[in-house]
């Protein structure tokens, strides 16, 4: 096999395919062949050779400049248990399961697509992401930082462009390539068709482990407009868009990546299976009202994006710390998804339960972490919480 496939430690190998073979039980009817194979070919391909790799920990970065600056993204997401035994040698006192499982996949030095990046791009917004900086820049790799906050204010502050701008002209000057007006639009361009893809995703009538297992290998595609064609094919193979008017059954809280499937996998057979997850990847920008207009300097096009990543990202209910709860309106009820360890969503867990029981909302909150040790139990709380929703004439509307 390839040079990352023979390193893989078995238990890590087996979780990866795993994930495939759970997808493929409850979508067999569905061809997702060319999913199934950029996410083999993430773990256990070569890395393509030309382009300048950045390994980027976690979705915190706009993957435009990314992009722009002629480089290939290198997703790490995490959710992989068996990785954690890599950081736990390394830094036992973080706490955080999602950035152990991350930052495992560079320290375990198992993974082909590593092995010749050219740097690697951090989005620090803990306390525990800070502590680990300094282990990532021992791999010998140039680290870049993007610093994160609350987004708690209307616009983008000071400190946010200013990060923005600074992680900018570090990217360019370790790809050696400019970020240009040109770069910028054809990478925004082929990121909004793939954000209109996720739309159409969405509208689908499969079921939504399927759509976050599609979503997740866009982060993992070497090529995105190859991927946005095979999502927009899947859409016109006969599959009919789901009914309008059904109430929101809202999965929130710690972010939920494959190879993952604990609670996905529990919703399916308990018959929760259409429900908005938002503890998945996020959608790809939608630059549609900025490629509208031809901004007048290079640096107007960059004031423009501050404020568009800026308000995305504050907009995003997936983001701990929300602003609001004002996206609660017409939900049929929340799951809330907590990682033990994960100290900012257990704080969020309070805030959105009590305003979700002002509302007169279903809420329940499954803390759990990794392993397969509580599935059983969380069964029976979704089942419980199931029954509330049937109770309440809500179920049939969800699911």
């Amino acid at each position: 096999m390839k040079w990352g496939h023979k390193l893989l430690d078995k238990k890590y190998e087996s979780q990866i395919l795993q994930a495939i073979e759970t997808v493929r039980e409850k979508t067999l009817n569905i061809q997702l062949d060319y999913f199934f194979n950029v996410w083999k070919e993430f773990w256990f391909g070569e890395p393509k050779a030309g382009l300048p790799s950045i390994a980027i920990l976690g979705t915190g970065i706009p993957e435009l400049y990314i992009r722009a600056s002629g480089a290939r993204p290198q997703f790490l997401l995490g959710g992989n248990y068996y990785t954690h035994q890599y950081a736990e040698q390394v830094f036992p006192q973080v706490s955080d399961p999602v950035l152990k499982s991350a930052s495992s996949i560079l320290f375990s030095k198992q993974l082909a697509c590593m092995r010749d990046i050219t740097a690697m791009a951090v989005p620090v917004s803990s306390t525990d992401t800070r502590k680990v900086l300094p282990y990532l820049k021992d791999l010998g790799h140039p680290v870049i930082v993007m610093e994160e906050e609350p987004f708690l204010n209307s616009k983008a502050t000071s400190r946010f462009k200013s990060s923005q701008m600074d992680f900018i002209m570090e990217l360019q000057k370790l790809t050696h390539r400019p970020i240009t007006a040109k770069s910028i639009r054809t990478a925004a361009k082929q990121i909004t068709s793939a954000h209109n893809a996720f739309r159409c995703l969405k509208a689908m009538d499969i079921p939504q482990i399927a759509k976050d297992f599609i979503k997740q290998t866009y982060y993992l595609a070497p090529d995105i407009r190859e991927w946005t064609d095979r999502v927009n094919g899947l859409a016109a193979e006969n599959l009919k868009p789901m009914p309008e008017g059904r109430s929101r059954l809202l999965l929130i809280g710690s972010p939920i990546f494959f190879p993952n499937v604990k609670i996905q996998t529990v919703l399916h057979n308990v018959g929760i299976r259409n429900y908005e997850n938002h503890c998945g990847v996020p959608d790809p920008e939608d630059y549609t009202e900025f490629l509208k207009h031809d901004p007048s300097s290079l640096n107007s096009m960059f004031m423009n994006l501050n404020e568009i990543h800026y308000r995305s990202a504050k907009s995003d209910i997936a983001r701990a710390l929300c602003s609001d709860t004002s996206f609660l309106q017409n939900a049929g009820g929340v799951i809330y998804h907590l990682l033990k360890g994960q100290l900012m969503y257990a704080y969020e867990a309070e805030r959105i339960e009590k305003a979700a029981i002002r509302a007169g909302i279903p809420f329940v909150c499954i803390e759990t972490d990794y392993t397969n040790a509580d599935t059983e139990q969380i069964r029976i709380r979704l089942e419980a919480f199931s029954e509330l929703l049937m109770q309440t004439g809500r179920l049939t509307a969800v699911v």
